[in-house]
């Protein structure tokens, strides 16, 4: 039936008005600018992108996007991202969503040399995915956030830091860089500009640099219903109370909330957070993942904050 009545098709830059109007119909808001999709579902010539179509009508009724990154040198490979997933309101529930994932998964493997699919459900699309025998469910992700208003900086901080020469610039003009071995313990290997590709600026997000000796953060920047979120995406060294007495020198006002990731097993940044009283009230993130290769996944490697296109 389906190879009788769809398409399948990897998407091309002429696909993206036709995209646009499927993605408004099924998630009533407005789609990425095209700049900015064709850049996140992009590695290297070829988009990372693919679409169903109905074959009477050439109407997208479905799409699926991933973002493709690099794994651990120690496993060697790459990881798809799933992003952006939909089928059309009245083709659902019949099958159509397994053929394109079908179709996707080979693309990858064949195309890409993607050896594991990480995708991140919502709570209706994880009731779906606990059916599918080949989804891996991983543990959901919390995130800790502090209202910046109800931060206590140290005392030696409040002294110091007029004295400290740190950076502080929007991580698009920085000469952010840093040493592989840095990373070892996370499931994604990025270089700078590898970082600078995924953490792009747009109308609703903004990424900012900070530094200081061997020290190192990425802070991005957004607003949702007037609350300002503060996501520290990266962190490389900082002290979190340093951390956060510099971004409280630059963010100033109300209704700044500042977000993380913590792994159960890093018990010094769990301490660390709980001391800056933290609270794990933020978005849960479901997760899982489908392995391609017969490739075993590494779960004891870390997610980045990055790894997720909310931040």
């Amino acid at each position: 039936m389906f190879n009788e009545n769809f398409d399948l098709k990897q998407y091309e830059s002429f696909d993206y008005d036709n995209l646009k109007h499927a993605y408004k119909e099924a998630f009533n808001r407005e789609f990425l600018e095209k700049d900015h999709y064709e850049r996140r579902f992009k590695a290297g010539k070829y988009f990372s992108s693919f679409l169903i179509l109905e074959r009477k009508t050439q109407k997208i009724v479905g799409h699926t996007g991933f973002k493709i990154s690099n794994l651990n040198p120690k496993i060697k490979g790459k990881i798809a991202f799933r992003y952006s997933t939909f089928i059309a309101k009245d083709f659902r529930g019949n099958g159509i969503y397994s053929y394109l994932m079908n179709y996707a998964c080979k693309e990858l493997k064949i195309n890409f040399n993607v050896k594991f699919i990480f995708a991140w459900p919502n709570k209706i699309n994880l009731i779906s995915c606990l059916k599918d025998s080949k989804y891996i469910n991983l543990d959901p992700i919390i995130t800790w956030q502090l209202n910046l208003d109800d931060f206590i900086q140290k005392v030696n901080w409040k002294n110091e830091l007029p004295n400290i020469n740190y950076t502080f610039i929007s991580l698009k003009d920085s000469k952010f860089d840093f040493d592989i071995s840095h990373r070892e313990n996370y499931l994604t290997y990025e270089s700078s500009n590898d970082l600078k590709s995924i953490l792009f600026e747009r109308d609703n997000k903004k990424y900012f640099y900070i530094a200081y000796e061997n020290m190192y953060s990425i802070i991005g920047y957004s607003i949702l219903n007037k609350t300002k979120y503060l996501s520290i995406i990266l962190n490389r060294g900082f002290e979190i109370n340093l951390l956060l007495s510099i971004i409280k020198l630059y963010f100033k006002g109300n209704n700044f909330i500042v977000q993380l990731w913590c792994d159960k097993s890093d018990r010094y940044l769990l301490r660390s957070i709980l001391k800056e009283n933290f609270i794990p009230n933020g978005p849960i993130f479901f997760n899982g993942v489908y392995e391609l290769t017969g490739d075993e996944f590494p779960k004891e490697l870390l997610i980045a904050m990055y790894n997720h296109d909310a931040f």
